[in-house]
């Protein structure tokens, strides 16, 4: 809490001196190790008239400036807090719909110009949220990927689309699916022996 703060200038410099505490590196061994802060800034009485109600909005500053970039403050914005209240609760929901199989792949057909024959497909995730309906893609996995859920859920597409191409392969072989993986996937540690493993479950 800082008291008797008379203009913004002096939040900003106030925090700038706290960040420097933390803008300097320090060694465990040979290796060097350099840590940042990030704050948030709810005043008084504009942003909450008891402390509950600060703390909540500064608790909301610091997540907006985390996820702005980190090792910055931001002051308290109803708007922002407005639309991260709303991508926390879709995150919530999302993390019901993995638990609950409420995620879906659907196959979009991948033909062969020349023989015009279907030779494979690529598999497109798909959410029908019991309340909101159809959430598109572009909305929730970029919140999947800020909260790690896209892990979970690359493993989840993964697995139906190999299991689908077991059956298809037996009517159709060297039909093939491709999915789509997340940056976040790729640098995963156990990808390769979960694909491997997975690969070996359904036979492909």
């Amino acid at each position: 809490i800082h008291r008797n703060v008379t203009s913004q200038q002096e939040v900003r410099q106030y925090t700038g001196r706290l960040r420097s505490v933390f803008d300097q590196s320090f060694d465990i061994g040979e290796t060097s190790f350099r840590t940042t802060a990030s704050f948030g800034i709810a005043h008084y009485p504009q942003h909450g008239q008891t402390p509950l109600m600060l703390y909540r909005s500064a608790d909301s500053a610091v997540i907006l400036a985390k996820s702005s970039g980190k090792n910055r403050e931001m002051e308290f914005d109803s708007e922002q807090d407005t639309e991260h209240r709303i991508r926390l609760d879709l995150s919530e929901r999302l993390e019901q719909a993995i638990r609950k199989s409420e995620l879906s792949l659907y196959f979009q057909p991948i033909v062969d110009l020349r023989s015009r024959q279907t030779i494979g497909a690529e598999a497109l995730l798909r959410w029908k949220e019991p309340e909101l309906g159809f959430v598109a893609p572009d909305v929730f996995i970029p919140i999947a990927e800020e909260t790690g859920q896209i892990l979970e859920i690359g493993r989840l597409v993964l697995a139906q689309a190999l299991e689908a191409l077991s059956q298809w392969n037996r009517v159709a072989p060297g039909f093939s699916v491709s999915v789509n993986v997340s940056p976040g996937e790729l640098g995963r540690p156990g990808l390769i022996s979960d694909v491997s493993a997975l690969l070996a479950r359904y036979q492909v």
